[in-house]
């Protein structure tokens, strides 16, 4: 079987100058809405938080485009995985620079490290099953037509990450009964964060995988399909759990489940838009060998 040999692609002109103006973009907008929500008009507002909400999700699937790029495509590793890491490094950096500019008290340090923490956690998150894809299928994305897509080559095991959210959706109210719920308190306000985190990481790696099967899969109708069901669902199940699991959101609320959707909605929206720029050039997933 014919394969694309990965140190024989190169970055050609309109993958440079697409991948540079879309980090452009992506920076110019970081900075703009930075400065658009340190002043909210009424910032308790349900319209604002579902905007405030929307504009995360767009920013949260910068790392994960970044992992999509050092994983899946076809060129040598330190390449691609240099250009990814370095990319996120600048994109976080100014992110917390206009955050910084706005405020005046100073930026506390927990702040600088959450923000990169949760930067690099999800870009390592995001290449983890896109890694293993690439590894079990031999499959990258490239230009380069050399052989026909397998409709079997790109099944993304969607299923599984339905099933993965269910179950962490089911396991933490239970865990909630038997170990307490955890507390707000100022000396341990870390691990409601965490259990923050964590569910919102999970909700993104559904939309993530499934955003990528929409775009590169042959059979795409499917998984949009799959992709709406997604975002108008998994996020109640994971408000219920956060607002059970943790003292910070108090009881369950109708706008955790409106700001879930939003925040998965717009993650989901961008990925399908940046990468089916790149689908519109000519990347398709195909074998690359090794």
């Amino acid at each position: 079987m014919h394969s694309i040999q990965p140190d024989k692609v190169s970055l050609s002109h309109p993958t440079l100058f697409l991948t540079i103006g879309i980090v452009l973009v992506a920076m110019f907008a970081d900075v703009s809405a930075t400065y658009l929500f340190s002043q909210p008009s009424n910032p308790f507002s349900l319209v604002f938080e579902m905007t405030l909400c929307s504009a995360l999700g767009a920013l949260v699937a910068q790392p994960c485009l970044l992992s999509v790029w050092a994983t899946l495509l076809a060129q040598r590793s330190v390449t691609r995985v240099a250009f990814s890491f370095f990319t996120l490094c600048a994109v976080t950096t100014v992110y917390l620079a206009a955050l910084a500019s706005t405020d005046k008290t100073g930026m506390p340090i927990e702040v600088i490290l959450i923000v990169f923490g949760v930067s690099f956690g999800l870009y390592l998150l995001a290449s983890i099953p896109i890694g293993l894809f690439r590894w079990k299928s031999g499959h990258a994305l490239s230009r380069l037509a050399a052989v026909e897509e397998s409709d079997q080559s790109i099944q993304f095991g969607i299923r599984h990450i339905f099933i993965l959210m269910t179950v962490v959706a089911v396991l933490l109210p239970v865990a909630k009964t038997l170990f307490g719920k955890v507390t707000s308190e100022p000396d341990a306000p870390w691990l409601a964060i965490l259990s923050f985190l964590a569910l919102y990481s999970l909700l993104v790696l559904g939309a993530f995988l499934s955003s990528i099967a929409c775009v590169f899969s042959p059979r795409r109708v499917p998984y949009y399909i799959a992709l709406v069901v997604y975002t108008s669902i998994m996020p109640i199940p994971v408000a219920y759990a956060m607002a059970y699991f943790s003292t910070i959101f108090n009881a369950m609320e109708i706008s955790y489940v409106i700001n879930g959707i939003c925040f998965v909605t717009c993650f989901s929206l961008t990925m399908i838009a940046v990468l089916s720029m790149y689908r519109l050039i000519g990347y398709r997933l195909r074998p690359v060998g090794s």
